[in-house]
């Protein structure tokens, strides 16, 4: 299966710019995206049941849930890193 780098109707750039611009959120995505697997996939569970719970919106929950792709994982980890250029 091809990897996909839309969540919703966002582009993947549009979504790193406006995490960019959130640091608390931008912090955690990096944090998630840095670990393993098998941990980021845990991680990334957690943080949506949290998320759901608190009414997150819908763009973020789509973001996170995309960071289950390794691939898009690795890409949002060297954008944010890079400082969202």
């Amino acid at each position: 299966m091809k990897p996909s780098y839309e969540t919703g109707s966002l582009s993947f750039e549009e979504l790193m710019q406006a995490l960019a611009e959130d640091e608390p959120h931008r912090r955690l995505v990096l944090w998630i995206c840095r670990q393993n697997d098998f941990q980021r996939r845990s991680l990334i569970r957690t943080q949506l049941h949290e998320m759901r719970l608190k009414c997150a919106p819908a763009a973020l929950i789509a973001l996170v849930e995309a960071l289950e792709n390794p691939d898009f994982a690795r890409r949002a980890a060297d954008f944010l890193a890079d400082g969202g250029h």
